[in-house]
C-alpha cells in the first residue's frame, strides 16, 4: 500500500512538493540492494522527486523506556559516519535520482 500511495502522489499535480524519505537501520533498510530497489522505483515514477536518507540515530533507545517499551534494535547499532553516508548518496546518484537532500 505504501508504494501504491507513492505513485498516485508522484503522479498527482502535487508530485514537486514530495519528500521522500529513507531511515537508514544498520543491516535492516540500510543495505544497497534496497537503496538501489528503492531508487528505481522512484525514478520510474518521477525522477525529479526529492529524495532524502535519514541517518540511524541511535538515541531512540532512550524514547522506548519513556513509553514503557521494549526497543528491539542492537543497543550496539551506530549512526554511519560520513564516508558510510557519501557511499549511500553515490549509490542514490548513480541510480538517477538527482535532487538528494543532504543532511
Amino acid at each position: 500500500i505504501i508504494k501504491e500511495n507513492i505513485q498516485y502522489i508522484l503522479k498527482s499535480k502535487h508530485k514537486d512538493k514530495v519528500i521522500i524519505r529513507t531511515p537508514l537501520i544498520p543491516t535492516i533498510t540500510a543495505t544497497d540492494e534496497n537503496i538501489t530497489k528503492i531508487t528505481n522505483f522512484l525514478v520510474n515514477l518521477y525522477p525529479e522527486i526529492k529524495y532524502e536518507l535519514l541517518n540511524y540515530n541511535p538515541l531512540a533507545a532512550s524514547k522506548y523506556e519513556l513509553i514503557n517499551e521494549q526497543y528491539t534494535l542492537d543497543s550496539k547499532l551506530k549512526m554511519f559516519n560520513n564516508e558510510q553516508m557519501e557511499h549511500f548518496y553515490q549509490l542514490v546518484n548513480q541510480n538517477g535520482l538527482k535532487n538528494i537532500i543532504k543532511e
